[in-house]
């Protein structure tokens, strides 16, 4: 089916400038149910388990391409690859604002409407893995929104630390735990790979492509960043920008 006319891609709306709260709960709700309804499912684990797809666009245009353009960054980005094909759950391997319609049940403009559900589009890179991917990949879209909105960023990490807590309470203790654990680092990576790898984001400028590097590489330089931690240094690099 197709998605309605009046509804609209998240990523739009967050380069817009406007931010919805009720969105991040949606999603990490959605997210934490997909991952934990996934959880260790022998029949899911054989259907998506083959890593190949995966790993040529992900893991090689992510992760691989910032470990060789950067060596001495490849310590820390190269267990992230084995911590990537770990099989916990089903990721959705893309799950960013691009991906994501706002669908809303209430009139069109000029009232204001209010958010009823998501629909979430293209499952190519599904595949049965880690799920801080997931988890990471959105924080990381969010944060690069509030790079490129400059001193306006704070509504961005108040959506990034919305949708964290909302799974970090929905989902699995255990999927919770392997996020929190995994997803520092990840994060500090995908902030890089998006600026020097493969697929770069088109939004931001040269200003502001050396202050989302230097935000991932000293995630990075962190001896274990949690999600927590690997969050806290993002916002003072985003603190800057004001």
């Amino acid at each position: 089916p197709c998605a309605p006319h009046d509804d609209v891609i998240w990523k739009k709306e967050l380069l817009a400038d406007r931010t919805s709260p009720d969105a991040a709960i949606h999603a990490g709700m959605l997210l934490a149910i997909m991952h934990s309804s996934t959880t260790n499912e022998p029949p899911l684990r054989k259907r998506f388990g083959e890593p190949r797809l995966f790993i040529q666009q992900r893991i090689d245009p992510y992760l691989r391409t910032v470990a060789s353009k950067y060596p001495a960054l490849a310590p820390r980005i190269d267990p992230l690859v084995e911590l990537l094909l770990t099989p916990l759950c089903l990721i959705h391997g893309d799950f960013s604002p691009k991906n994501i319609f706002l669908v809303s049940d209430s009139p069109p403009p000029p009232a204001a409407p209010e958010l009823s559900r998501l629909l979430l589009l293209d499952f190519e890179v599904a595949f049965f893995g880690h799920p801080a991917f997931d988890v990471a990949t959105l924080i990381n879209h969010f944060i690069l929104k509030g790079f490129y909105h400059g001193s306006r960023w704070r509504p961005l990490m108040v959506l990034a630390d919305t949708f964290w807590q909302t799974y970090r309470t929905t989902a699995a203790p255990e999927l919770v735990a392997a996020v929190s654990r995994g997803a520092g680092n990840l994060l500090g990576a995908l902030l890089i790979a998006r600026v020097d790898g493969k697929s770069p984001v088109e939004y931001l400028t040269t200003t502001t492509i050396p202050r989302v590097r230097a935000a991932g590489m000293d995630i990075l330089s962190h001896p274990a960043p949690n999600l927590e931690i690997a969050l806290e240094r993002t916002a003072a690099f985003l603190d800057q920008q004001s």
